[in-house]
């Protein structure tokens, strides 16, 4: 069973969701700087994740940060990540 768990956590950790849903939830006229810390990021990640997406647990840890749960923010592609 822990070779399982092992083997998932591995897979996911490199799966990544699109950025927009979850930045489509703040003003656009944010800056980069203003969205990290609305999302108690920093702004190297937020770069990052409008040019490759956000990866599945950085995407986890967000969402539970303002108080949502990723479903709410990526729906379907959350449920199919898992």
């Amino acid at each position: 069973m822990k070779k399982h768990n092992a083997i998932r956590s591995r897979r996911n950790k490199f799966r990544r969701l699109p950025a927009e849903p979850l930045f489509s939830l703040f003003n656009d006229e944010l800056s980069d700087t203003q969205m990290a810390v609305a999302l108690r990021s920093s702004r190297r990640n937020i770069i990052k994740w409008r040019k490759h997406g956000i990866p599945f647990y950085s995407a986890d840890e967000v969402a539970c940060q303002i108080g949502v749960h990723p479903s709410y923010i990526w729906g379907n592609q959350w449920w199919q990540s898992t």
